[in-house]
């Protein structure tokens, strides 16, 4: 007579009462059936000893990690979550192995894993999946809950109402985002605020010679930039063709000016349309500097901007405060005003860089910190969520200018609001301009 388990050896039995016991408490740390013998168990199968010992249960190969991640990536989809700056979460139904995950928006250069939000978790395998679990429809529709533990948990909580009714709506495009694996280098990304592109504008003013401008040009066309930064320089109007026909295409052109209306008789003033006749894509309109010394004021410069959109001329709207003013306070209260000229005549925001130069700051060598900086472009965000539009509001790129240089443009550049630079005597140093064009790389964050 055979006895029971005769001709099993006591390894394989201590891995099936292992499992048999985890699979009672809800653990699978098995892609397949427990394996039969020693041979098997070689082969990388995932033992609790291991854990016992203080070690790591090990990495979960490249295909559970994807299908991790296909599972939670349904589940922030299910709940609406959007946004560009990094979330971790901490997902209950996966194995220590996986632990924290990072979700990031990506960007369309980046490596990316889409699925829509009405992907099956059917393709996720059981490692991933305790048994005394709901179904996988059941899942899905309880992933809010899933984050209710999770530092995402108080981004999630204002949008579960519209969670209910995008639930009711048709499938919306599915959504981009990357799972960071410590198994491969770290891709990084930039980390906005907004989500348009980071802006650097070189603000050349009435300097410059022939020679000085060519020599200036050369140094642009030499050097090594971003490549995911928009990049702008702005030369005297006689200058502008000289730069346009010689510099490289990696940086556009603008001018420092532009008339209210058609050209006509308005003596020494340059049109919309000659601008565009040259091939300017950008104007600067509203820099303290007319507004202070030339006198243009909040209106006369919201009807200039209008006019340049309407022949599609580009526009890097300035705005900013004297120095008596932010003493007083009234900091907020003057660049309010100035936007509100700007949105009573632009009805589309979408060719529009807000430039916010403090005037005390412009040429003294003084220079607001990050957090002065930081304060006011998150005032000026809010200003447009509140009075034009949320969708505006996250679109548009509001940049600082005031004697930014080369030592400072980093600390500055890593405020998450702040999404460029209007730059002024730094922009005709050559290396210096590009230094500041790079400091893109501050607010690129690990994804």
């Amino acid at each position: 007579m055979s006895l029971p388990g005769a001709g099993v050896s006591p390894s394989a039995k201590k891995t099936a009462r292992t499992a048999s016991r985890d699979q009672r408490n809800g653990i699978f740390r098995y892609c397949r059936p427990p394996p039969a013998g020693p041979a098997q168990r070689r082969s990388g199968y995932l033992r609790s000893r291991r854990k016992k010992r203080g070690r790591s249960p090990g990495a979960l190969s490249r295909g559970p990690i994807r299908s991790a991640w296909a599972a939670i990536q349904n589940a922030v989809a299910a709940d609406s979550l959007t946004g560009h700056g990094s979330l971790s979460l901490a997902y209950p139904a996966l194995p220590l192995s996986v632990r924290w995950l990072r979700l990031r928006a990506s960007s369309p250069t980046s490596r990316t894993t889409t699925t829509s939000a009405a992907a099956s978790l059917d393709r996720v395998p059981r490692v991933l999946l305790p048994t005394n679990r709901s179904s996988d429809t059941d899942r899905m529709a309880a992933a809010p809950s899933y984050l209710a533990s999770s530092p995402l948990s108080r981004l999630a909580a204002p949008r579960r109402g519209a969670a209910a009714a995008a639930a009711r709506a048709p499938a919306a495009a599915p959504q981009q985002l990357r799972l960071g694996c410590s198994r491969r280098r770290a891709q990084r990304v930039v980390a906005m605020a907004g989500s348009g592109k980071f802006f650097v504008g070189g603000n050349w003013k009435c300097n410059g010679t022939k020679d000085s401008i060519s020599k200036l040009v050369s140094e642009l066309n030499a050097a090594t930039l971003e490549s995911d930064v928009d990049v702008v320089v702005a030369p005297p109007f006689i200058y502008i063709d000289q730069v346009k026909n010689s510099l490289t295409n990696r940086i556009e052109v603008s001018a420092q000016n532009v008339w209210i209306g058609k050209g006509g008789a308005y003596t020494g003033e340059i049109s919309a349309e000659q601008l565009v006749d040259i091939g300017c894509q950008w104007v600067i309109l509203g820099h303290s500097e007319r507004r202070n010394i030339l006198g243009e004021d909040d209106e006369f410069i919201g009807k200039k901007a209008a006019y340049a959109l309407s022949q599609n001329v580009k526009v890097i709207a300035c705005i900013g405060e004297l120095l008596e003013e932010r003493e007083a306070g009234k900091t907020f209260d003057v660049c309010f005003k100035q936007l509100k000229a700007y949105a009573d005549s632009i009805s589309n925001w979408t060719d529009v860089v807000i430039a916010y130069e403090p005037v005390w700051a412009i040429g003294t060598g003084k220079v607001a910190t990050p957090e002065q900086a930081q304060e006011v472009h998150v005032a000026v965000r809010d200003w447009f969520k509140t009075n034009v539009s949320p969708d505006v509001a996250s679109s548009i790129r509001i940049i600082y200018g005031g004697s930014v240089n080369a030592g400072n443009c980093a600390e500055l550049a890593k405020k998450e609001d702040i999404d460029g630079f209007l730059v002024g005597g730094a922009s005709l140093k050559g290396p210096d301009f590009a230094t500041i064009v790079n400091s893109v790389t501050s607010k690129k964050v690990a994804a």
